[in-house]
């Protein structure tokens, strides 16, 4: 099963007949669930040497609270069917995340190595991020799991210097910005806080950002550790690292990533083809990229003489799963 998505020029024949001039062809959900090559049993990843499952919890939280899905599948295809289109829209789940971060051995890069004196920078891009919910979880991970803010641990080995996340589509750019800052208010002292020197636990409903996100006390009360934990942190983070770019990844300069994550199912296949172009010659030419996902098969890169070897994972999707591939250099 697949969905036929045909250019929007077309010329007419001699007997008056519209003929399109190209036609990509996208899988449907239906075809991804029933894939059946690389069927791997991927478990989550345990957790690290700094982590805690309610670390986890809370992040699972906030992105819950932060990513409305009723707001925003009513937002995005409101939008969508205003321009006479069909939306679709499913996206990779926290538990997948932390799949792709292991796959991706950004969980281990930032384990602790007090003999270490220059620190390895990591520069991650999602493209097609849509909602931007994996760039923020990936920072909050980062914080999650880093030592930086604890002065009794050794430093860390790696810092991330740059999360970014590209998306074609203005209204889930919209609403990755939006989600985003109503993460950011949620972790940061409200002005009843900021006021009190007993700081409340967590905001109140009456101090919730105006446009976001009703306090939810109740879910938090066994969370309390973990997310007086991650505001500490958070408040001392550099937010700048994260980055939400509204374009054309083709038109996108992303030269200094070091990992890549392509949500590109629905990539059509001149995307892919350029995005694949693109990437063999970052890796030549500056020699920093060390790894690639994708949703999809990277041709160029699969071929005798590229230079990358593939490997295959299941990550978790909200559809339920897919398998993502994995490019390295042959020498990383």
């Amino acid at each position: 099963m697949s969905v036929e998505v045909a250019a929007p020029s077309c010329n007419n024949d001699e007997n008056g007949e519209s003929h399109n001039k190209q036609q990509y062809v996208i899988p449907s959900f239906l075809d991804v669930l029933l894939q059946s090559e690389f069927r791997i049993l991927h478990q989550p990843p345990p957790l690290q040497a700094n982590e805690t499952q309610d670390d986890r919890d809370f992040v699972d939280h906030l992105l819950d609270t932060c990513w409305d899905a009723t707001v925003s599948r009513s937002l995005l295809n409101s939008h969508e069917e205003d321009e006479g289109k069909e939306f679709t829209y499913g996206e990779i789940t926290p538990t997948g995340v932390r799949q792709l971060l292991e796959d991706l051995e950004l969980l281990t890069i930032f384990e602790d190595d007090s003999n270490s004196t220059d620190k390895e920078e990591v520069v991650f891009y999602d493209l097609g991020s849509g909602e931007g919910k994996l760039v923020a979880q990936v920072f909050l991970e980062t914080l999650s799991t880093c030592h930086d803010n604890d002065k009794t641990k050794p430093k860390d080995r790696a810092i991330l210097k740059r999360i970014v996340g590209i998306e074609l589509s203005p209204a889930r750019h919209a609403m990755a910005v939006h989600s985003w800052n109503a993460l950011q208010q949620a972790l940061l002292p409200s002005q009843a806080e900021k006021k009190n020197s007993h700081h409340q636990d967590y905001p109140s409903e009456a101090d919730s950002d105006p446009e976001g996100i009703p306090a939810s006390p109740a879910v938090l009360v066994d969370l309390q550790e973990a997310k007086a934990s991650l505001r500490a942190k958070f408040a001392t983070a550099n937010r700048n690292t994260v980055e939400l770019v509204h374009g054309d990844l083709s038109q996108l300069d992303f030269s200094d990533a070091t990992h890549i994550y392509a949500s590109s199912i629905f990539f059509p296949p001149p995307v892919l083809e350029a995005m694949s172009q693109t990437i063999m010659d970052y890796s030549t030419a500056h020699g920093k990229l060390k790894m690639v996902a994708a949703l999809s098969d990277l041709e160029l890169l699969e071929t005798e003489d590229s230079g990358w070897e593939k490997r295959v994972q299941r990550l978790q999707m909200s559809w339920g799963g897919a398998n993502v591939r994995l490019y390295s250099p042959k020498d990383y």
